[in-house]
C-alpha cells in the first residue's frame, strides 16, 4: 500500500474515533442515543483498517474472524434513531436486527474451533456463504437503513430533524454502495482503489453525523427550555384592563401576553391580522407611536426574553443557540447580530457579566 494513502487512512480513522469520544464525553453530547452514534463510528474505524489490510495478523484483525460488526453499523443508527425519537423497539425486532451478527459470529467462531480440532462441521457451509457475503452485508445494512428512515418518516418530528436523519442514512447507503463498487471493480479489473473511496466516505458521514447531533441537540434544548417556560409561567395572573390606552399599547399587549415574538415564522401580515389592523396601518401606528420598525420591535422582545433565560441559573445548562432559537431567532447568527445591536455586546458576554456580577 502506498504511504500517502496510509496516512490518508489513519487521519480518517483519527478524526472518527475523535468525534465519537466527544459524543461519549461532552456533557453537552452525552447521551444513550449519542452513545449509540459513537460505536457505529467506532465500527466504522475498525471496518476501515480491517478492509484496508492496516490490522492484518494483530489481535484485533483475529477478533475480527469471529465478531462480524459488519452487522452491526446499522443496527446500532437504528437504535440511535430509535432513542432520538423517544420510540421503543420491541423484542422481536431487537432480535431480528442482532440474529446477523449473532450468526454469523457463532458460525466463524464454530469454523475456528473444527480448524483447531481438525475436524469437520461447519466449514462446507462457510466456504458455500463466504463468495457472497459481502453482497449480504450490504443488503441486510441498506434494509436496516430504509427501516429506520421509514421510522422518521412515520414520526411527528420537526422537518429539521428529519433532514439530518435522511443525510445521514444517504452517508451512509453511500459508503455501503462504495463496497459494492469496489468489489465490481476488483473482480472484473483486479484492481483495488478501497483505501481513498471508504476514508473519503467516512468522512463525508462524519460530517453530516456532527452537523446532525448539533441541530438535534439544539432542536432537543429548544423542547426543553419550552417545557421549563411552561413550568415557570405564573398561573395567577391579575387582571387586565379591557381595553390598552392606545393602539401601540394594545400591540405590546399583545406582544409580550401571547408571546407572539417567540413564533420564528412571525411576520407584519399576521400581526396585523390578529389585531385587525391592514399591514400598512401596523407600520404607521409603530412608526408613529413607538418610533420603531416592526422588525426591531419584535426583535427588542425576543432579545429581552432572551436576557431573561441568560440571567436564570435554571438555563445554563442550555447552548445559547438553543436559548436564542426559542426567543424566536431563525439562526444563532440572527441572534448574535440582534443582541448587540440593542444590548451592545454578545449574548455571550452578556450572561458572562451578570454571572460575574
Amino acid at each position: 500500500m502506498l504511504e500517502i494513502e496510509q496516512v490518508f487512512i489513519f487521519t480518517g480513522v483519527v478524526l472518527t474515533l475523535f468525534f465519537a469520544v466527544l459524543l461519549l464525553t461532552v456533557k453537552r453530547l452525552r447521551s444513550k442515543a449519542n452513545a449509540y452514534l459513537a460505536v457505529s463510528l467506532l465500527c466504522i474505524s475498525l471496518i476501515m483498517l480491517k478492509i484496508n489490510g492496516v490490522l492484518e495478523d494483530t489481535i484485533v484483525d483475529m477478533l475480527f474472524d469471529f465478531f462480524r460488526i459488519e452487522y452491526l453499523f446499522a443496527v446500532l443508527l437504528y437504535n440511535y434513531v430509535s432513542k432520538v425519537l423517544e420510540q421503543s423497539i420491541s423484542k422481536i425486532t431487537h432480535v431480528l436486527l442482532w440474529l446477523p451478527f449473532l450468526l454469523f459470529s457463532g458460525l466463524y467462531t464454530l469454523v475456528a474451533i473444527e480448524d483447531r480440532f481438525s475436524f469437520e462441521g461447519v466449514s462446507p457451509l462457510l466456504e458455500i456463504i463466504e463468495p457472497f457475503e459481502i453482497y449480504l452485508i450490504i443488503g441486510f445494512n441498506s434494509l436496516v437503513v430504509l427501516l429506520f428512515t421509514r421510522k422518521v418518516q412515520n414520526n411527528n418530528s420537526s422537518s429539521s430533524f428529519k433532514k439530518w436523519i435522511y443525510l445521514i442514512s444517504f452517508g451512509l447507503i453511500g459508503i455501503l454502495l462504495s463496497f459494492f463498487i469496489l468489489e465490481i471493480i476488483e473482480l472484473f479489473f483486479n484492481e483495488y482503489y478501497g483505501g481513498y473511496l471508504h476514508t473519503a466516505m467516512a468522512l463525508f458521514f462524519i460530517i453530516l453525523s456532527y452537523f446532525g447531533v448539533q441541530r438535534l441537540q439544539v432542536e432537543n434544548e429548544r423542547q426543553q427550555i419550552h417545557a421549563l417556560q411552561k413550568k415557570k409561567q405564573v398561573t395567577n395572573q391579575k387582571t387586565k384592563s379591557k381595553s390598552a390606552q392606545n393602539h401601540f399599547e394594545r400591540l405590546k399587549h399583545h406582544m409580550i401576553e401571547k408571546e407572539r415574538f417567540r413564533d420564528i415564522s412571525l411576520n407584519r401580515e399576521t400581526i396585523a391580522a390578529e389585531l385587525g389592523f391592514s399591514p400598512s396601518s401596523l407600520t404607521r401606528i409603530l412608526k408613529e407611536e413607538g418610533q420603531i420598525s416592526f422588525n426591531d420591535f419584535v426583535n427588542y422582545h425576543r432579545v429581552a426574553f432572551a436576557k431573561k433565560m441568560l440571567v436564570d441559573e435554571a438555563y445554563d445548562m442550555f447552548s445559547l443557540e438553543a436559548i436564542g432559537k426559542e426567543s424566536g431567532f431563525k439562526s444563532r447568527s440572527a441572534f448574535y447580530k440582534s443582541f448587540q445591536k440593542i444590548e451592545g455586546v454578545s449574548p455571550g458576554v452578556f450572561k458572562k457579566d451578570t454571572t460575574l456580577s
